[in-house]
């Protein structure tokens, strides 16, 4: 079980969960953030969940977590005061704070998969999911965040796809060192979306770590199927990619099937 007081302990944040909520078993946290913003939560509230049973990643798909070991959580945030075209580039940053957080722990570099992967040695170690959603008028931010941290076991059908901290480096973690970390480091990376014209620092740090770009794919836009490569990120936070046919296009995660292939 989560020690509270040992996130508190490394937590220098101004709002970034400094309302944290821990719970033994949940079906979502991210469905356990819009309840909070129902019942007017403060910003930055943190729900971390020992255990969740309808965990989800992108487009749908599940997310596995191990209870005791993972970490599942998510945080609320308006993000009013940041304008609408830089909060796409929200979990771009939520990537970038989460890779800096384990390299700073882990002492390894961790690589960024657009748009939500965090990769060591090229497998995946954590996944994000950021939705944008309204209540009682105000806009709102759901960010989960999913790590795979003293994991002993990774279930057959993703072990080639995936690993954890245990796995890889032969020693467990404090899950709550980590999630302090990733919370300082997300609040300065917050603050300087919302001080920003252009999150061009933020979108360049993140282009450094991204293994996706130069990545061939395949993907759907206006019910059309093509292939592209990935040649660059925009400061939207869209991929952009070259075509088949030599057009360059701009894909947003939400609206665009994407399949990356072997290259």
């Amino acid at each position: 079980m989560y020690d509270k007081r040992l996130i508190y302990k490394d937590l220098k944040t101004n709002f970034m969960g400094q309302k944290i909520v821990i719970l033994d078993n949940t079906d979502s946290t991210n469905l356990r953030i819009r309840a909070a913003a129902e019942n007017r939560e403060e910003n930055g509230t943190l729900i971390i969940a020992e255990n969740q049973s309808k965990g989800r990643g992108q487009i749908g798909t599940n997310w596995f977590s191990a209870p005791g070991e993972s970490i599942s959580m998510s945080l609320l945030v308006y993000p009013s005061n940041i304008k609408d075209y830089n909060l796409s580039v929200i979990p771009l940053a939520v990537g970038l704070a989460v890779s800096e957080s384990l390299r700073y722990i882990v002492k390894k570099e961790f690589e960024l998969k657009w748009p939500n992967d965090i990769l060591l040695k090229s497998k995946k170690i954590c996944g994000i999911l950021c939705e944008k959603f309204t209540s009682q008028g105000k806009i709102c931010m759901a960010i989960g965040i999913g790590i795979n941290v003293n994991n002993k076991i990774i279930p057959q059908k993703l072990e080639n796809r995936a690993t954890s901290l245990l796995i890889a480096e032969k020693r467990e973690f404090k899950r709550e060192t980590i999630i302090s970390q990733i919370l300082n480091i997300f609040e300065t990376l917050y603050y300087r979306l919302q001080s920003n014209n252009t999150p061009e620092e933020i979108i360049n740090e993140y282009k450094s770590k991204c293994v996706s770009i130069g990545k061939n794919i395949k993907f759907i836009k206006n019910r059309q199927t093509f292939l592209g490569k990935i040649v660059d990120i925009s400061l939207q936070g869209e991929l952009i990619v070259k075509n088949e046919y030599g057009n360059y296009i701009n894909l947003n995660s939400s609206k665009s099937i994407i399949g990356f292939l072997q290259n």
